[in-house]
């Protein structure tokens, strides 16, 4: 599964690498690799995968609920809960301004054991944020689920507390990208290298 999932991100381009300069994520770090899981939902066959890959991972778990975070979640929060035949809500980042002032949308998960369902990974702040609101909101237990992870250090201390999996990761795609020939071995140490420490890169 591991390994498709990784073909998967590297053929569709959903996981680039700059050849020059770095890319900047939403909190400020700056890498030599991107990955971009909207991608995927222009690609028919590879999104069924990724959702059956979904699907795989959490049935052997009893959940109430399927969850997405706005908004990359929201899709795959979907598809999921369909093949599941299960309620779905999803996360907004912050409380509306205006109507009822809510942060979960959709199902009500007081009391429920919920899947929640995100496409990356990389600092954890906003999947630490949306399982912050949906205990909040009276969830008795939340599970992360996503598609890629970049397994950076700093995420283990945001999301400590919080049960996650990831259906890929960087040490894996990295492996791909070399059996694939996609990537060199200077490349393929450098992105290494930021993984063990970003701040080296900005």
């Amino acid at each position: 599964m591991n390994e498709r999932i990784a073909s998967i991100l590297l053929e569709t381009k959903a996981v680039q690498f700059s050849k020059n300069g770095y890319f900047t994520f939403a909190s400020g770090i700056q890498s030599p690799i991107y990955c971009d899981n909207r991608i995927l939902l222009a690609h028919p066959g590879e999104r069924e995968y990724v959702v059956s890959c979904f699907v795989e991972s959490i049935q052997d778990s009893l959940f109430d609920v399927i969850a997405g975070t706005a908004t990359a979640g929201i899709p795959w929060a979907s598809f999921v809960a369909d093949k599941k035949r299960l309620p779905m809500c999803y996360v907004r980042s912050a409380p509306k301004s205006h109507g009822k002032g809510k942060q979960v949308e959709g199902c009500d998960v007081d009391g429920k054991h919920v899947a929640l369902i995100e496409d990356l990974i990389s600092t954890g702040g906003s999947v630490a944020t949306a399982s912050r609101a949906l205990v909040e909101s009276g969830a008795k237990s939340v599970a992360v689920f996503s598609i890629f992870s970049y397994g950076l250090s700093v995420t283990i201390s945001v999301l400590r507390g919080i049960e996650h999996h990831s259906l890929c990761d960087l040490p894996i795609l990295l492996q791909q990208a070399r059996s694939l020939d996609i990537l060199s071995e200077e490349e393929i140490h450098t992105v290494e290298r930021w993984q063990s420490n970003p701040t080296l890169f900005s």
